[in-house]
């Protein structure tokens, strides 16, 4: 899983992507690296990162003060390392963050421009595709285009079915809101509004 590298003030090449992740996994409490390995596959589904990138990565990360790994030992199995993530680290992966998130805001535009050049058929292909995997750059795109002045047809019908997929998505939501208040309700914790 190679490619762009999100910016730091802690290295003039930036973060890698593997490493942001991992940072994400670690920020609530130090965990063993198959246990990260796990996470990923739960999180990024057919994009799998190998153990033979993910180790190295930790030991990068190790090095650079980002993380930190302890010793913990097993019985009758060899040791096992938890990571842990530093201050440094923390610090890391709160500038990765502000960075991506102002890359994000311009992704819309970009990706219009793109999608122009590629045809009808390649850009409906990309927006069902995208709507499937919920990604936030479908609605920059759209709002993008429709606040264009050129704004056309096929984006308005874009448009609706981004509509009808939010309101499945607000049914969803909302399920999930009840069964949880339901379930706070039951443990007798406070209502989840």
């Amino acid at each position: 899983m190679s490619g762009p590298r999100v910016k730091s003030r802690h290295s003039k090449r930036g973060i890698s992507w593997v490493s942001l992740l991992i940072l994400a996994i670690l920020k609530d409490k130090p965990v063993h690296g198959y246990t990260i390995l796990q996470k990923l596959g739960r999180r990024l589904g057919e994009t799998r990162i190998k153990s033979g990138t993910l180790y190295p990565a930790l030991h990068r990360m190790e090095e650079k003060g980002l993380i930190k790994g302890r010793k913990v030992p097993q019985e009758g199995k060899p040791d096992t390392t938890e990571y842990e993530l530093t201050d440094k680290g923390q610090e890391v992966l709160n500038e990765a963050i502000d960075s991506f998130s102002y890359r994000m805001q311009h992704m819309g535009k970009i990706l219009n421009l793109v999608l122009e050049s590629v045809g009808q058929d390649r850009s409906d292909e990309f927006y069902k595709t995208s709507l499937h995997e919920r990604s936030p750059l479908v609605f920059m795109s759209i709002r993008q285009c429709c606040e264009d002045p050129s704004c056309h047809g096929s984006n308005l019908v874009r448009l609706r079915s981004y509509k009808r997929f939010l309101q499945k998505e607000l049914a969803w939501v909302n399920k999930q809101l009840k069964e949880l208040k339901n379930s706070d309700k039951a443990h007798g914790g406070e209502k989840t509004e």
